[in-house]
């Protein structure tokens, strides 16, 4: 009795791969979307906390600053935890403007080219918070 050895067909092979191919090229971009926007968390970080910097700042000084040097980053703007964003400080008379510019693979993000955070807890665009 002879027994016969079955095996995948290269037909059955090419329609495993052509269905793996379609499930990544539709997963993959919305891959890339989620953590786009998972990085926007470095973005919001690093606002909030320079902002809170700025009202201590304000509270001992009775005046905000637009040198980050006086809240002790390297010069006038302030890298996020994670390097994904730079943050500048405007300021206008008693107010002040944080304003977080995407870097690197970030800088991609066409929904959010920046966001910002005011004196007064404003944030914009508000589809990025």
């Amino acid at each position: 009795m002879q027994r016969f050895v079955r095996g995948y067909t290269i037909t059955e092979i090419m329609i495993v791969v052509a269905i793996v191919g379609i499930v990544a090229a539709i997963g993959y971009p919305q891959y890339q979307n989620y953590v786009r926007e998972a990085r926007r968390a470095d973005g919001h970080a690093a606002l909030t906390r320079i902002a809170a910097q700025q009202e201590r700042f304000f509270a001992d000084n009775n005046i905000y600053t637009a040198d980050l040097t006086d809240l002790g980053y390297g010069g006038v703007t302030a890298p996020s935890v994670d390097g994904h964003y730079v943050v500048a400080s405007a300021i206008a008379g008693a107010t002040f403007t944080l304003t977080a510019t995407p870097q690197g693979n970030q800088a991609a993000d066409a929904t959010c080219p920046t966001m910002t955070l005011d004196h007064r807890g404003v944030k914009l665009p508000a589809a990025c918070w």
